[in-house]
């Protein structure tokens, strides 16, 4: 899905990420990140997201930045109301406190979200971000609580969301603006399970793989196509590589001629096979193939092939 826009083939490029929310690598960190919080804006005591979330923004910072928002706003907060809060200091523009649960009674937590509930506040999250012209926002599994459902679950649930907006905005003929949905557990297993389940809805890998090798020397997904003039075979990496080899790069003097020459992606412009862009998010790209159903297969300087919007709009 793409913001400006990639419009990448699992939907809005979705990746399932093993790690932690509040330290992403840099080539995977959001504008965005989301907590489902309590709609008095209160942090539930004991082990879980609430913890971790305070001591990761700083503890004296979260219950001050909290505490004023209290003073502001009438509570308890609607059901699914999103509050767009300062960052503090995580790595990311804003801090998405959507309202997900009851606040705590008698020293009793409320039950946790429905599955309808975790759907519903990941689809007014995804239009929230693509609304602000933002590209990336990273997910937790949303729905912890008592009685809650299963992570895997919970994750699966995100990520179908994000392709019913990103089938919904295609459908429709307009940009989903919003390129990745990262939804990011550091529950391995819980990972795995919802990447099986989502088939190829979804990627999955580890924050760790991008802290270990730069983007270029990662895989990419394979691609068909074509020996469209600018391209080229990438050679094999020597035996034991940990990434996989690209199946086509672009030359390295018809990328620098493009940097200078080609002009910025549109999706209401039409392209064919051969042409050049530059995307304000992912560089030089050549167009290697047009699909019949209109999206144009882009190879990008990083050796990565992606599916764009082309010819929408007139």
């Amino acid at each position: 899905m793409r913001i400006g826009v990639r419009y990448a083939a699992p939907p809005m490029d979705t990746r399932i990420v093993t790690g932690d929310l509040f330290d992403m690598p840099t080539a995977l960190r959001a504008e965005a990140i989301v907590h489902g919080g309590a709609a008095d804006l209160r942090l539930w005591p004991g082990a879980g997201p609430d913890r971790t979330l305070l001591h990761a923004y700083g503890v004296t910072e979260l219950r001050a930045l909290l505490d004023g928002v209290r003073e502001k706003e009438t509570l308890p907060v609607a059901q699914h109301r999103i509050l767009r809060l300062h960052p503090g200091k995580l790595r990311a523009d804003a801090l998405l406190w959507i309202v997900m649960h009851d606040p705590e009674r008698n020293a009793e937590l409320a039950p946790a979200p429905s599955r309808e509930s975790i759907a519903t506040a990941a689809d007014l999250l995804i239009r929230y971000a693509a609304d602000r012209s933002w590209t990336r926002i990273a997910f937790p599994p949303l729905g912890w609580g008592p009685g809650e459902v299963p992570a895997a679950e919970r994750i699966e649930i995100i990520a179908r969301t994000s392709q019913r907006y990103f089938d919904e905005c295609v459908a429709s003929g307009r940009a989903p603006v919003l390129e990745h949905v990262y939804v990011v557990t550091p529950d391995s297993s819980a990972a795995t399970a919802a990447r099986r389940a989502l088939g190829s809805l979804a990627k999955a890998e580890s924050a760790r793989d991008y802290q270990k090798a730069p983007p270029a020397e990662r895989a990419a997904p394979s691609a068909k196509s074509s020996s469209s003039s600018g391209a080229k075979k990438a050679p094999r990496p020597a035996s034991g590589s940990r990434a996989s080899a690209a199946r086509l790069v672009l030359d390295h003097a018809a990328v620098e001629n493009a940097r200078v020459s080609a002009e910025m992606y549109e999706p209401k412009r039409s392209y064919n096979a051969g042409d050049w862009m530059q995307h304000r998010h992912f560089g030089v790209g050549q167009v290697q193939s047009i699909t019949p159903d209109g999206f144009a297969m882009v190879l990008f300087e990083d050796k990565e092939m992606r599916r764009l919007l082309a010819g929408r709009g007139r």
